[in-house]
């Protein structure tokens, strides 16, 4: 295992002469840009060079870093096909990026530690200036992922034909637990649940490389039981994220996407320490260290948030209303699907004020599912547990309205459409 103080200059050493020459050429460009907009040629060798640094930085092992050099890089490529407007701070935004791009490498080479998370705040700007689908901290987290769980010290309790019903029973039980979590996040019921079911799935698991994933889902479940973890939208998210990824073991595919481990072990690292398997976790991956800096908190609400605040208030009091109403069908009152309907239409009717596209998209599959449902159309699990989640998004979409277009978009045009 390796630490972000344990980053090895040496390589760095051989091409940081071409990564400041690079970057020195990139900026010029900008520069030449900045003095004609109307000309984006040089916008296009800027790309080149800082396509060039990308790679540089990636070879010698700073994968954080070359994610945000990705960034300042499609923000160039945006101005260069006029997808956003090359304005003065949008200029001003792409060359603090190529600033912050030398200033990390001058502090890894006076020794400090490759904890990307320092770039968050300027990542953040670079992401919304262009519109960007989502935003998260942990797309600049990047622990050492050659960890292991410890090995089994039992064999698995189910044969190799059994495994996938074994799996999807298993599944059905983290789902059940994970539905009543969604009604009610302010019990415990349901969590307990999903780590029963997450520990079931992980003792079938004898090697290490393939326990892994499984023992790190159970510490992320213990951060929501024990560890402090708020039942924030990404945090739902993400359990929603790992029902799929049983789904896929019970298909017989144990392959983990690098970005799903690397989200749960950014939620591990944000828990307290308060159990075993917490501490395990955390103590294994150095977990502590990757958050050595935090970022800034997010600026305030913009003037035009401040004369939306009366109706982003009715809007909330509305999705709690919808909310209420689906937990009572949900629960076994067929009359509240009407209510529940009626709070769907007016949601939808009421956010056009926003004048936000993928909003209004989710709501308007809202609207439908609660139509279709209440014209007869067949109910179960999975129809629960997407509306929940369209719920959840939308009620998260309302609350953080300011900060609304880097983290929201995809995943309400990706929602709306399963609705």
């Amino acid at each position: 295992m390796s630490t972000p103080s344990d980053f090895d200059i040496g390589p760095l050493t051989w091409v940081k002469g071409e990564i400041d020459a690079a970057l020195a050429k990139a900026r010029e460009q900008l520069t030449l840009f900045a003095g004609n907009t109307a000309d984006t040629t040089p916008l296009k060798f800027a790309q080149t060079h800082l396509h060039q640094v990308t790679g540089a930085v990636q070879m010698v092992g700073l994968d954080g870093l070359a994610r945000f050099a990705e960034e300042v890089e499609r923000l160039l490529a945006a101005l260069e096909k006029r997808e956003v407007e090359a304005d003065g701070e949008r200029l001003d935004l792409a060359d603090q990026g190529l600033t912050a791009l030398s200033r990390y490498l001058e502090d890894l080479m006076a020794g400090a530690p490759d904890v990307p998370l320092r770039l968050f705040p300027i990542y953040r700007e670079l992401l919304a200036a262009r519109g960007a689908e989502r935003i998260s901290e942990a797309d600049l987290f990047y622990p050492d992922l050659s960890v292991r769980a410890p090995r089994a010290t039992t064999e698995s309790p189910v044969s190799e034909a059994d495994f996938p019903r074994y799996v999807r029973a298993e599944r059905s039980k983290y789902q059940k637990g994970l539905l009543n979590w969604l009604r009610h996040p302010e019990e415990k019921d349901g969590l307990r649940q999903m780590k029963a079911a997450l520990e079931a799935i992980e003792a079938t698991q004898t090697q290490p490389a393939n326990r892994t994933f499984w023992w790190n889902a159970v510490a992320f479940v213990d951060g929501l039981l024990e560890g402090g973890l708020a039942p924030e939208f990404p945090v739902k998210s993400l359990c929603a994220r790992i029902d799929q990824q049983i789904r896929r073991l019970g298909e017989r595919s144990s392959k983990v996407a690098e970005r799903l481990l690397r989200d749960v072990l950014y939620h591990i690292a944000r828990a307290k320490p308060a159990t075993e398997r917490l501490v395990s976790v955390k103590q294994a991956y150095a977990l502590d260290e990757y958050l050595a800096a935090q970022p800034l908190a997010p600026a305030g609400a913009d003037e035009r948030v401040e004369r939306l605040r009366p109706l982003l208030r009715e809007l909330a009091e509305l999705v709690a209303a919808a909310k209420e109403a689906w937990l009572k069908f949900t629960a076994g009152n067929p009359d509240a699907l009407k209510a529940f309907q009626g709070h769907a239409a007016r949601l939808l009717e009421k956010a056009r004020g926003l004048e936000n596209p993928a909003l209004d998209e989710l709501l308007q599959g809202i609207a439908e599912g609660a139509e279709r449902l209440l014209a007869g159309a067949p109910r179960n699990e999975t129809v629960d547990m997407e509306m929940a989640t369209a719920l959840l998004l939308a009620e998260n979409a309302i609350e953080n309205f300011a900060h609304l277009s880097p983290a929201f978009v995809g995943q309400a045009h990706v929602q709306g459409r399963r609705l």
